[in-house]
C-alpha cells in the first residue's frame, strides 16, 4: 500500500476501522427498525419507519389482510412466521458478515433486491416512498464502504505480516 504524505499506516487503519464500524452500525439500525416495523404492522399502529427492509414485511401484510378478509388465522400465523424467518436472515447475515466477506456480498445483494421490490411497489406512490428509497441507497452505500474497508484492512494486515516475516 502506498503511503500518502502526512498519513501513516496506523491512520489509514483507524480510518478503515471507522468505516467498517459505521457500515455495521447502519446495517444493524436497518435490521432493528425492520423488526420494529414488523411489530408495528402486527399491531396495526398505522405508521412504519422508513429505514427498514420491505421483504420481511410483505408476508406479514399479506397474511394479515387475508385474515381480515377471510378470517383465516392460519394465513396470519404463516405470514408472521415467514416474516420472522426473513428478518432472521438479515440478522444472521449481520453476524456472518463480521467474519466472512461472502456474507457481505450476499447482504448487499439482499438489500439491493429489497430496494428493487420497494421500487416495484412504489409505482403507485413514488413520492410516498422517496425517503425509503433514499435510506435504502444509504444502506447500500454504507455496506459497499464496509466491504471496501474490510478488503483494504485485510490487505494491510497481510502486508504487515509479510514485512514481519521478511525481517526474520
Amino acid at each position: 500500500m502506498q503511503k500518502k504524505w502526512g498519513t501513516s499506516t496506523n491512520d489509514t487503519e483507524l480510518l478503515l476501522q471507522k468505516r467498517v464500524k459505521a457500515g455495521f452500525a447502519s446495517y444493524l439500525t436497518f435490521i432493528v427498525l425492520t423488526c420494529l416495523n414488523l411489530v408495528i404492522v402486527m399491531f396495526e399502529i398505522g405508521f412504519t419507519f422508513p429505514f427498514s427492509a420491505v421483504i420481511p414485511e410483505l408476508p406479514l401484510r399479506f397474511g394479515q389482510s387475508y385474515y381480515q378478509e377471510e378470517g383465516a388465522i392460519w394465513a396470519y400465523v404463516i405470514g408472521f412466521l415467514l416474516a420472522l424467518i426473513l428478518a432472521s436472515i438479515y440478522l444472521l447475515l449481520y453476524f456472518l458478515s463480521k467474519k466472512k466477506m461472502l456474507a457481505i456480498y450476499i447482504t448487499i445483494g439482499l438489500v439491493m433486491l429489497d430496494t428493487l421490490i420497494l421500487i416495484l411497489l412504489s409505482f403507485v406512490d413514488l413520492v410516498g416512498v422517496l425517503v425509503d428509497l433514499l435510506f435504502h441507497a444509504w444502506v447500500i452505500f454504507a455496506l459497499v464502504g464496509l466491504l471496501q474497508s474490510k478488503f483494504k484492512l485485510d490487505l494491510l494486515e497481510k502486508n504487515v505480516k509479510t514485512e514481519k516475516t521478511k525481517r526474520w
